[in-house]
């Protein structure tokens, strides 16, 4: 997914891993 980059401090603990 490009969430991943782009929400960085979004997904702190979910695909940020």
């Amino acid at each position: 997914m490009g969430i991943t980059r782009r929400s960085k401090r979004f997904w702190i603990g979910r695909k940020e891993d």
